[in-house]
């Protein structure tokens, strides 16, 4: 994880603060209340983030929090500001024993410091920082006499030692801060850092250290300590959503994973208006984003089509009503959307053939509704229809007594039943499956006799023939003699299957539920 710097935290104060307070959403994880330069964070309620610089009228702010919320650890990344302001704060969390923390990647330098030294515990996961103080230049700013000067700095640095040795602060602390000039700044080393947390006579457990791969360097233990640890990972959490908020407003602060993530999908660039801007500026950085340059187009080859554009190639209108292409030209666009998974707002399956396909007007069927059932074969064939039920009974719907047993026109639209009905009498899930032969055997062949197993509910031969119960279903009923056209709704489309080069079948499902 890369270090947060001023200011990335500086950011995150001013875009978290006023975005929280703006929603007012409670389920927002992120909601928050400012004081000053203070943010609480209703995800931690007892915890309050310092990451702005010192700034006068914080103490005032800082009391504020603490009367509104049960505070026990102040969270603090700050360049440091206002030498007094900060030690006043930090006589506040030395008299309310409160613990400070520096988060893991991040800096408390200079008057940031004063701050972190009053903690009851003191854990720095983070960088701290001292120097010299230095009053030249406020001074400078409003022309104060060098004496003057002189004596604001032996008085300021006066208080910080004062302040300091109240904290119980350990002595090498003095020795790196007046040995360090106040335009550089000493940072302390890892066992120096271990020293801040050891235990006081009326304090918890100091956290135990050690190495970090990741961080290359001493770092304390924290899982002894839900406090630590739920402060690491929301930090870890709030950095992450303010990148992706920050890269959707400005491309610039995009990393190379975030502009791929936006600019690509597919192998392909994105052509949605609101993500141009973010392939452009991918292009612009010379990122691939592993995508396949178009050297040639979605007419030639399927995969560089658009989701948009592969969905249009694929689908077409029937009866006002999308459903799925199945002529042998688009058989590769076929191939590529089901490839990507991919719906294009057709309730069936996508074929897997472009050979035969069968489909119906509505999808949602009920006990006595009417249906017909479009054949589309791609070839001339000869056809036949099975219903299997749910139990695994069947019959032949057609060839029928009662219908011409012709061969199917190539490229065609066979509308099964021709005249009549076709009704359901129980709920359930029926199967039809089309068989469609295409050899010259079939095509030239005389009228089919079924009559042993058709689905024709006026057939007397079931009980002459003492034919088995279950080899007929009689829950599917053809009736010849109904005129009545009761049909409606949206398609529902088929799988479709190739058995051989003379025989293809082509499987629908239709679910009935009760009236």
């Amino acid at each position: 994880m890369m270090k947060m710097t001023f200011r990335f935290l500086i950011v995150i104060f001013t875009l978290i603060g006023s975005f929280s307070l703006a929603k007012a959403d409670e389920s927002d994880p992120f909601s928050s209340s400012r004081y000053g330069s203070f943010i609480h964070f209703k995800a931690l309620p007892n915890a309050l983030f310092f990451f702005d610089e010192i700034e006068e009228n914080d103490t005032f702010e800082f009391r504020k929090a603490l009367r509104n919320h049960e505070i026990d650890t102040v969270v603090l990344a700050s360049p440091g500001g206002k030498v007094f302001e900060g030690l006043q704060m930090a006589g506040i969390i030395y008299d309310r024993k409160l613990t400070t923390y520096i988060p893991q990647y991040t800096d408390c330098v200079s008057a940031c410091a004063f701050m972190f030294f009053a903690g009851n515990l003191r854990v720095a996961s983070g960088d701290l920082g001292v120097h010299q103080f230095s009053g030249d230049a406020e001074a400078r700013k409003k022309e104060v006499p060098k004496g003057v000067v002189d004596f604001i700095s032996q008085y300021t640095v006066s208080e910080i030692i004062g302040f300091l040795n109240e904290f119980d602060t350990p002595p090498f602390v003095y020795e790196r801060m007046f040995e360090t000039q106040p335009d550089d700044m000493y940072y302390f080393s890892d066992n120096e850092r271990q020293e801040f947390a050891k235990k006081r006579a009326d304090n918890g457990l100091a956290p135990k250290w050690e190495w970090s791969d990741e961080a290359k360097r001493l770092v304390p233990v924290l899982t002894g300590d839900d406090r630590f640890t739920n402060i690491e990972d929301f930090l870890a959490k709030l950095s992450t959503a303010l990148k992706e908020e920050a890269c959707d407003e400005d491309v610039a602060e995009c990393s190379p994973e975030q502009l791929c993530a936006r600019a690509e999908e597919n192998n392909l660039w994105v052509v949605s208006p609101p993500k141009l801007k973010f392939v452009s500026e991918a292009k612009r950085r010379g990122l691939s984003c592993d995508v396949i340059e178009r050297t040639t187009t979605c007419i030639s080859d399927p995969k560089m089509c658009s989701t948009a554009e592969l969905c249009s190639e694929v689908t077409m209108s029937k009866n006002g009503i999308k459903i799925w292409r199945t002529d042998s030209s688009i058989q590769s666009y076929l191939s590529e959307t089901r490839r990507r998974g991919l719906e294009c707002e057709v309730s069936g399956s996508i074929p897997i053939a472009s050979t035969l396909a069968i489909y119906t007007e509505d999808k949602d069927y009920r006990v006595g509704d009417a249906i017909r059932l479009f054949i589309e074969p791609q070839r001339q064939c000869r056809l036949t229809l099975i219903n299997i039920d749910d139990d695994g009974d069947s019959c032949v719907m057609f060839p029928h007594p009662e219908l011409d047993d012709e061969p199917i026109a190539a490229g065609g639209t066979f509308v099964f039943p021709p005249k009549g009905s076709l009704r359901f009498s129980e709920s359930g899930v029926e199967t039809v499956i089309a068989v469609c032969n295409f050899s010259k055997t079939a095509i030239e062949a005389e009228l089919r006799d079924t009559s042993k197993v058709s689905c024709d509910k006026t057939q007397r031969v079931y009980a002459e023939a003492k034919i088995e119960e279950a080899a007929i279903l009689e829950t599917f009923t053809f009736d010849a003699n109904d005129t009545e056209n009761g049909l409606s709704g949206l398609s529902d489309n088929t799988n479709l299957d190739s058995q051989g080069k003379a025989l293809v079948k082509a499987t629908i499902s239709i679910p009935v539920s009760a009236k």
